[in-house]
């Protein structure tokens, strides 16, 4: 079972009651988390499991996975240079798919970009730009409403939310055009962009015959919730 941390486990005892103290004969099970208080739980269970850490990628490696993530677009031998010496940095396939979406949208001519080599400070980068182009007071309530949701938000949901959020509406009366009838829910074009560069970063599940969406990676809701509170203070 890969990516434990995704499980949101608050202590060992969660643990035990997600996995059995011993397993039958023959059998084997694989599991793994980030190393530090997940896998520090995990270890007070099975405290004489054999434990195997996982090196960071290779550089060769990360570009594989980088090419793969381009969706057929291609970089600049520069970019691309760019791109996987921060990569190298962390070695995390994370990395990676935080940085792959920004990457995507380099035009040719674009200078390579300074690119942070730790995850939390990359995931940081990713809402920052995303912010830049869509209001940061928009960006950052989406975002918030998605962390907030125990087990996610439907698109209806999440629109409607955000309509109702009058920070949003006091943003977006800034900005819309005052010869236009005021709308009655949040535009769609609004949502639609932004939704646009928040889809690589969310995940789509069905739960009781709805479509609900919820961040990718623990990491990148835990950047975003710090990013929140700090401009809200």
């Amino acid at each position: 079972i890969d990516a434990l941390a995704q499980f949101g486990i608050a202590s060992s005892n969660d643990f035990r009651q997600l996995f059995p103290a011993s397993l039958p004969p023959n059998v084997r099970m694989v599991l793994s988390v980030l190393a530090g208080k997940d896998s520090d739980q995990l270890l007070a269970l099975y405290p004489h499991a054999p434990l195997v850490d996982i090196k960071p990628l290779t550089i060769s490696a990360c570009g594989m996975i980088l090419d793969a993530l381009m969706n057929e677009r291609t970089l600049t031998d520069a970019q691309r240079t760019s791109v996987l010496a921060s990569a190298g940095e962390s070695g995390l396939p994370l990395w990676l798919a935080l940085a792959a979406p920004l990457a995507r949208r380099l035009a040719s001519w674009n200078t390579p970009p300074e690119w942070p080599g730790d995850i939390k400070a990359m995931a940081s980068h990713v809402i920052g730009r995303i912010a830049e182009r869509h209001g940061s007071v928009l960006t950052m309530a989406a975002l918030r409403y998605l962390r907030l949701a125990r087990f996610g938000l439907s698109e209806t949901e999440l629109q409607g939310i955000l309509w109702d959020d009058p920070d949003v509406r006091a943003e977006f009366e800034k900005s819309r055009n005052k010869d236009q009838p005021v709308p009655e829910s949040l535009p769609p074009i609004f949502w639609s962009r932004l939704y646009g560069e928040l889809d690589p970063y969310i995940n789509e599940y069905w739960m009781d015959g709805q479509l609900l969406h919820r961040y990718f990676h623990r990491v990148f809701g835990e950047v975003a919730g710090e990013m929140d509170e700090a401009t809200r203070v």
